[in-house]
């Protein structure tokens, strides 16, 4: 099997021009995602979502119905871009999670959306 960086190009068969926007095509911070970064305030102790660990960066795995995270307007695949304000790529998973249970409220992040098809790809190569 090929490496493959997740960035789109022409090496890359399956890829196609709605698999990201121009701006997650060459976003070092967020391969694949797609749309522009959305800020979500979750105000409540208990977040209500689960996160995982997909090639080091941070995705939310299920949402909780009645969480905060789903009022805040969280889905799952949404990629955790910032928290705080303090941008996550380049930081460990471990790192994004203690960020997170850092008991300031509103806590504010910094998400994208990333395609089903490359969030299944990507988890395939992790």
């Amino acid at each position: 099997d090929a490496f493959d960086d997740g960035a789109t190009d022409a090496s890359d068969a399956s890829a196609s021009d709605d698999d990201v926007d121009d701006a997650g095509a060459d976003d070092p911070t967020c391969f694949g995602c797609v749309g522009p970064r959305r800020e979500v305030a979750l105000r409540d102790a208990r977040l209500g979502m689960t996160l995982e660990n997909v090639l080091e960066q941070t995705v939310v795995h299920e949402v909780d119905e009645r969480g905060a995270a789903r009022q805040a307007g969280l889905r799952a695949g949404d990629v955790v871009v910032d928290v705080g304000g303090e941008a996550c790529h380049g930081s460990l998973h471990d790192e994004v999670i203690e960020r997170l249970r850092k008991p300031r409220r509103p806590l504010i992040l910094g998400v994208r959306s990333i395609a089903a098809e490359t969030l299944a790809r990507r988890r395939r190569e992790a």
